[in-house]
């Protein structure tokens, strides 16, 4: 008896210390902005999985674009919501027919009981409009353990100045169904709780004496890690039938650079073109280039609102680029000062090099060549250089064992420069 006691007092001790209890100090308060991954899901279902001591590895996650969750004081959203916590901006518009709202805010209040959205604002013809939940939607029960099981309702109606309104109302289940380690693409977290909601909800809208009502359901699996706000990784799709459709998939991480960009290449010629790639963390509604000076050309069909812009330059020196972009969290820009350098070709007349004045001492042969290039000589070359007719270097090493492959450039003249300890030696060979 006494040993069966202590296997199952380890067991428990075991669960007990594998997993977290999830409470209010896991909710953000006014002022917290978190930094969310978006990614690509892919084929992986590695969320179904549940259970004790669960090792959920998403560290193959596609990365798409960084973006934040800003919480916002509720009476900065609308002077109405004095009493609750803040708010969050769940869309920007909002459109049924000809009604089109925007400003969207869900308004929260977090208690030790808790965590509640209990409000939401809108703006209908540039008015706010506020609205209290006639049921109180409950995001989560505290405290929060594995194995546990809630369920609750909500309604929420919108009002629209005599036009008709739109009623939002369903019925919310958790299910605390797994513990265990969490693999990111950045981190890995021990003692992870995981946290499945269905959503079942119905979205009516009464417009002129019509009552339109869309059904609709909804899955979240989210995974809370010791000691951060929010949940670390959120998995939300769609149901259809009996079928769950991944729509958003978003992890924490720490900021990164938001706006970003470079360029394909950097040094070029006058009227060369090059690409400018914006490479940034932060999804966006508006991106501008701006380029200056201003002596440059935008190839067919490029605009300066391109993600990917193919530009080219009309005069020699260099260039600096901005790039701006802006959401509903604001604007933010990249600026690299003398980021592109454009040169002149320097283009050389080969006819005006003598072999008959060339240095004796140095033997290149044969001359017309296929592939390779023989080189004598007793001084000791330190470095050559191979030049087209345009001035571009095609090969530039050391010689080795006194041979120049040069099977990699096509047929034509060019101008061969050897740098001994005697000075420079410069040569015209024919590639036939």
């Amino acid at each position: 008896m006494k040993s069966i006691l202590t296997v199952v007092s380890v067991f428990l001790f075991q669960s007990v210390i594998g997993q977290i209890t999830v409470d209010k100090n896991f909710m953000p308060k006014s002022g917290d902005k978190v930094f969310y991954t978006n990614a690509e899901l892919g084929n992986s279902k590695t969320y179904e999985a549940k259970g004790a001591s669960v090792n959920w590895d998403f560290s193959n996650l596609k990365l798409a674009f960084q973006d934040a969750e800003e919480y916002k004081s509720a009476r900065s959203i609308n002077f109405f919501f004095l009493t609750m916590d803040f708010g969050v901006k769940v869309a920007d518009s909002l459109g049924f027919g000809t009604i089109m709202m925007r400003d969207i805010y869900d308004i929260y209040n977090v208690t030790n009981g808790a965590f509640r959205a209990e409000g939401r604002s809108i703006k209908y013809n540039g008015f706010p409009i506020p609205q209290n939940y006639s049921d109180k939607d409950e995001i989560y029960k505290f405290p929060l353990d594995y194995g546990d099981i809630d369920t609750s309702t909500f309604k929420v109606a919108f009002n629209l100045q005599g036009l008709g309104s739109l009623i939002q109302q369903g019925t919310r289940i958790n299910e605390v169904e797994g513990w265990g380690s969490l693999q990111l693409p950045y981190k890995t977290f021990s003692n992870c709780l995981k946290i499945k909601t269905t959503i079942n909800g119905i979205d009516s809208l009464k417009f002129m004496g019509i009552n339109l009502p869309i059904p609709n359901r909804r899955i979240e699996y989210k995974w809370f890690a010791p000691g951060i706000k929010n949940p670390v990784l959120i998995i939300a799709g769609t149901v259809l039938g009996n079928r769950f459709t991944p729509t958003n998939v978003k992890f924490q991480e720490a900021e990164k650079e938001i706006v970003g960009f470079y360029a394909t290449r950097k040094e070029l010629f006058v009227n060369e073109t090059t690409q400018l790639n914006d490479t940034s963390s932060m999804s966006g509604i508006f991106r501008q280039w701006e380029i200056t000076p201003s002596t440059y050309s935008l190839e067919s069909g490029a605009n300066l609102g391109d993600s990917a812009l193919l530009i080219s330059f009309n005069e020699i020196g260099k260039y600096s680029v901005k790039l701006t972009k802006r959401n509903r969290f604001g604007t933010k820009l990249s600026t690299k000062n003398d980021y592109i350098e454009v040169k002149e070709k320097q283009v050389i007349d080969v006819t005006s090099i003598a072999d008959a004045e060339a240095n004796k001492e140095i033997l290149i042969y044969p001359n017309p060549f296929s592939n390779k290039l023989n080189i004598e000589t007793d001084s000791k070359i330190s470095a050559l250089r191979v030049i087209d007719n345009l001035g571009q270097t095609v090969y530039l090493d050391k010689l080795n064992k006194g041979i120049l492959e040069l099977e990699d450039i096509p047929v034509g003249v060019y101008i061969l420069k050897l740098t001994t300890e005697k000075g420079t030696e410069t040569r015209r060979v024919i590639k036939q």
